[in-house]
């Protein structure tokens, strides 16, 4: 649903990875956590691990872990150590390969292949996506870029209270394809939440028997809108290398149409 469980803040210069072991508190036991690479480590899987979660993530570039037990030739159970603390960990590493991309190494703490499949761990992986949309929600549909505060309590008050209005409509989203053949991903979040703005704006100035209705109306217009889902779509991460393909294939159809006439 996109919807945030926990959040922490801290100072532009902490260090985020010493920040993470703050959440692991707050969250129900167990939660699988998909880890982002950036944050790739022994002593984060270890508290992990003790705090009684599990964990997803892939593999740093330098990792070098030693096969214990191999399942299949892209699945199976490795050793990995910390080089400062030499501490060890086993884990089981499943490689993908999605078609014009490098081979990727995903290393979590769901052992049983019998249990979790090869198959099922990569689409829980790819899962994580759902964190890089929430924030391109927050940056691009809310303009959370702007504060309007420099003092630690406003910045809580903020967060929270924006983080309470994402909630709120993306469970009305939930709400409104709870009968349809839709998944609450598949709906536009900034339609969403300007339609659900509209609404509640509209309830206040209404007679209370017209609430109920109103309510019925939104989540009938929320199902509706829906975003195009093209799967299996990939993008060039580096911005001005998908622009520069995206004006080269421009200016070939360009010229295709000078030609053709």
């Amino acid at each position: 649903m996109r919807v945030p469980l926990e959040l922490t803040l801290g100072r532009v210069r902490e260090n985020e990875r010493r920040m993470a072991p703050r959440l692991l508190r707050k969250l129900p036991r167990p939660s699988l956590l998909l880890i982002d690479c950036g944050f790739y480590g022994l002593p984060l899987f270890l508290d992990v691990r003790q705090a009684g979660h599990e964990f997803l993530t892939k593999m740093s570039k330098s990792g070098n872990p030693k096969l214990l037990e191999r399942f299949t030739l892209k699945d199976g159970l490795y050793r990995i150590r910390d080089r400062d603390t030499g501490e060890t960990m086993t884990v089981r590493i499943v490689t993908t390969q999605r078609r014009g991309f490098q081979p990727v190494r995903l290393v979590t703490s769901l052992l049983d292949p019998g249990v979790f499949p090869r198959q099922e761990i990569i689409a829980l992986y790819h899962e994580r996506w759902h964190i890089e949309t929430f924030f391109r929600e927050l940056d691009g549909e809310l303009d959370f870029q702007q504060w309007h505060t420099r003092q630690r309590r406003g910045l809580y008050v903020e967060l929270l209270f924006t983080m309470i209005y994402v909630t709120v409509v993306r469970a009305h989203m939930a709400e409104s394809v709870r009968r349809k053949p839709t998944l609450p991903g598949h709906l536009s979040f900034g339609a969403g939440a300007e339609a659900c703005m509209r609404a509640w704006c509209r309830i206040p100035k209404c007679d209370p028997e017209r609430v109920e209705a109103l309510r019925r109306e939104l989540l009938d217009h929320l199902a509706t809108l829906k975003i195009d889902v093209r799967p299996g779509r990939s993008f060039e991460r580096d911005t001005q290398k998908r622009r520069a393909e995206s004006r080269r294939k421009k200016l070939e159809a360009q010229k295709a149409k000078e030609l053709a006439a």
